[in-house]
């Protein structure tokens, strides 16, 4: 309500005021310049045709870009897949190394351990 009370307020100044008499019309002369060039070159424009084609070429040069590196991307996720592979491989190798060297260390230790208990437990 207020909002719309300032409009109004604002219409009916603006309302008030008198129209421009021939004197507040005229207005003053342009200043001048000072010396510089008075005219320079004006750029060439290139036909439509022209401009059409220069971004047709535009266009072609950046959806080759873009599949340049769309196979270059392929060839990096190919690459770090087989990685990938043959890491989980040398994994699985490790992983069962490991297994033999603990099932190994169990036998040797277990060994001197159930011949000293079975000569304790025989009776002579």
């Amino acid at each position: 309500m207020p909002g719309q009370l300032h409009f109004l307020l604002e219409i009916c100044s603006l309302a008030r005021k008198k129209p421009f008499t021939s004197r507040q019309t005229r207005s003053m002369a342009p200043k001048a310049k000072g010396k510089g060039k008075k005219g320079g070159r004006q750029k060439k424009k290139q036909p439509a045709a022209a401009g059409e084609a220069e971004e047709s070429r535009k266009t072609a040069l950046e959806v080759d870009t873009l599949r340049r590196h769309l196979v270059l991307r392929r060839d990096v996720a190919r690459q770090a897949k087989a990685d990938s592979e043959g890491l989980q491989l040398r994994l699985q190798e490790l992983e069962q190394e490991l297994e033999t060297a603990r099932e190994d260390k169990r036998d040797i230790y277990e060994g001197p351990c159930k011949a000293s208990s079975s000569a304790i437990i025989m009776p002579p």
